[in-house]
């Protein structure tokens, strides 16, 4: 026989903790990170050639002309906002949930803004933005210039934003309103210019393709 509890309540057996839940509770959500898309052979420094390795890598994605031209579309749009240090994250998510949106494509774009064309671009997005948005103050292209050469030289994305936001409404919110009017105008002929340049090149590869077996015959 089976001997009863005291208090004449029956013990259930311990029921097993659902692991599965507890894990997928606790379970982060990440970012993903972008790729950086120049060639890390080439010097950052040397525009032409990595211009060039870029549009080389574009041509030959196993894409669409039409995603590829789309994400370099959406790439330049991103490159020439006023957030240079997370452009290829930006990029890279507003990408994601579009399907037919290239996302190598579209952090290749953002390089519109590096390193050597950052200032004289964010001048002329501020200049574009202030007959937008009413400023108190218009400051100088020299002087924006040579704040903005201070801003950047601060160590890491942190300090970077919170230069860019020391500098004043009166400065960052036209850079952000002529950023955007000048990268939705640019994005236009850049998706043009990528699709039909794709298209040609697969065309005359084709041709040379279908030539070089027409020979064999």
């Amino acid at each position: 026989m089976t001997a009863k509890p005291e208090n004449g309540t029956q013990h259930l057996p311990n029921q097993p903790e659902n692991h599965a839940d507890n894990q997928s509770a606790t379970q982060e959500i990440s970012i993903p990170q972008p790729e950086d898309p120049r060639d890390p052979k080439i010097p950052w420094y040397d525009l032409a050639g990595q211009s060039k390795a870029l549009w080389k890598k574009l041509i030959h994605l196993n894409a669409d002309p039409h995603d590829i031209a789309l994400g370099m579309a959406v790439g330049i749009f991103i490159g020439f906002l006023p957030i240079m240090g997370i452009q290829m994250t930006v990029a890279l998510l507003v990408a994601l949930p579009f399907r037919r949106v290239n996302k190598v494509a579209a952090t290749a774009g953002v390089w519109i803004t590096n390193p050597i064309t950052v200032i004289p671009i964010y001048a002329f997005i501020y200049w574009v933005g202030t007959f937008l948005y009413p400023t108190s103050h218009v400051i100088t292209a020299t002087t924006l210039m040579s704040r903005m050469t201070d801003v950047l030289k601060l160590d890491g994305f942190v300090a970077q934003t919170k230069g860019f936001l020391a500098l004043g409404v009166d400065i960052f919110l036209p850079m952000c309103i002529g950023g955007a009017v000048v990268g939705a105008v640019a994005a236009v002929p850049t998706y043009i210019f990528t699709k039909k340049l794709i298209e040609k090149y697969r065309a005359g590869k084709s041709a040379k393709a279908t030539g070089a077996a027409n020979d064999k015959q």
